[in-house]
Parts: structure tokens; C-alpha cells; sequence
């Protein structure tokens, strides 16, 4: 992002911005985690399938979003993808 597009937003946009950044981060590698220790403890397979759900809730409002995490085996870990089977039942989120 440009100094110029960032010095535009608001206060409030910026913090949504860094939450947004970190939920995403911090979601990537509980589930990257939570993926490899399931295939090396033989719960799942390799290239097996796993639902996931995320929900973030604040106030009085709530967004769910779900999808069908295809794991796929890698010479180093297990890389996972979101498939087409992921839905969003999320409702708009405005602080």
C-alpha cells in the first residue's frame, strides 16, 4: 500500500486493516499447525479433507465463514487449500 493511500484512511480503517492482517496471519498458521500434527498423528490423510470454521463477533453482529480445507502432501510439510465447497454465511461488519 502507498503513503499516500495509507495517510487517506481513516483511523478506524487503519485498525481494521492490522486486525484483518493479523486474523489472517494468526488463522494461516493455526491451521497450517493444526494440519501437519493431524497427518502426522494419522487422523487425517495426506490428502484428506477437513471443514473449518472461522467466526469473528463483535457487539451485537457476527460473520461465519466455512470451507472444506484440502490438505495436500509437500517434500517439506502439508499445504493446505481452500476448495469451492467454502460458503460464507457472513453479515456485514461495520465499527
Amino acid at each position: 500500500m502507498s503513503t499516500a493511500s495509507r495517510d487517506d484512511m481513516s483511523e478506524s480503517e487503519i485498525a481494521m486493516r492490522k486486525f484483518l492482517k493479523q486474523l489472517g496471519v494468526t488463522a494461516h498458521q493455526v491451521l497450517e499447525s493444526a494440519l501437519e500434527e493431524a497427518v502426522a498423528d494419522g487422523k487425517i490423510e495426506a490428502d484428506g479433507q477437513v471443514p473449518v470454521v472461522a467466526t469473528v463477533t463483535t457487539i451485537d453482529k457476527a460473520a461465519t465463514v466455512t470451507a472444506v480445507i484440502t490438505t495436500a502432501a509437500t517434500s517439506t510439510s502439508v499445504a493446505a487449500a481452500a476448495t469451492a465447497t467454502g460458503t460464507s454465511t457472513a453479515r456485514k461488519l461495520w465499527w
